[in-house]
């Protein structure tokens, strides 16, 4: 019988989010912080776009002037 490795999750107050610009960026992100998965305080990210900008403020997730920050 194989040995099975054991994972040890980080400890959410150590871990850090960021993320570019696009759909799968901003889903992940969303569900993230909507399961209580990780605090939106945790995620860093850069949108150029308005509505985009919008969503993630209203999580509460930081935002950088734009993606080329």
């Amino acid at each position: 019988m194989a040995n099975k490795a054991i994972s040890k999750p980080i400890a959410k107050e150590y871990f850090l989010l960021g993320s570019l610009a696009g759909n799968l960026a901003t889903s992940v992100a969303t569900r993230l912080v909507k399961l209580g998965i990780l605090a939106a305080s945790r995620i860093f990210t850069a949108h150029r776009n308005p509505e985009s900008r919008a969503a993630f403020t209203s999580l509460g997730i930081h935002l950088s002037g734009d993606s080329s920050s």
